[in-house]
């Protein structure tokens, strides 16, 4: 049984900025992390890409970058609902 763990830290500067980090671990080998200036995953160990089709990589990135949209969008107006600065 092995763990992948897929974790994102936001750091949310002001209601109209947030800096989200992404990165993906087997065990404790850094898999890859997204890259947030260039919206794409990068992989930190050879095997990892050829694991799946191009495709399959393709859709994960779109699921991410929608994720974190949706995720600081989300959090965003609970805040401003809770009055929070």
């Amino acid at each position: 049984t092995f763990t992948i763990r897929l974790l994102q830290t936001t750091t949310f500067q002001n209601t109209s900025f947030a800096d989200t980090d992404g990165m993906g671990l087997l065990e404790d080998i850094k898999l890859g992390y997204f890259d947030k200036h260039t919206s794409s995953i990068h992989f930190c160990q050879p095997w990892v890409h050829p694991a799946l089709p191009q495709a399959d990589w393709d859709t994960i990135e779109n699921l991410i970058k929608i994720f974190m949209h949706q995720f600081n969008r989300v959090i965003n107006a609970v805040a401003m609902q809770m009055d929070i600065p």
